[in-house]
């Protein structure tokens, strides 16, 4: 399954763009800054 991060400061573009993503068959990944995103990898 494809794996995508998504990282926006906005919480309602991050659940948006994370429930479109996910229902399209991707592993979604949200987080709120850079620092946190980076974190993640």
């Amino acid at each position: 399954m494809p794996r995508v991060l998504v990282v926006d400061d906005e919480e309602n573009i991050r659940e948006s763009l994370s429930d479109i993503l996910s229902d399209e068959g991707y592993e979604v990944e949200c987080a709120s800054t850079a620092d946190s995103a980076l974190s993640l990898s």
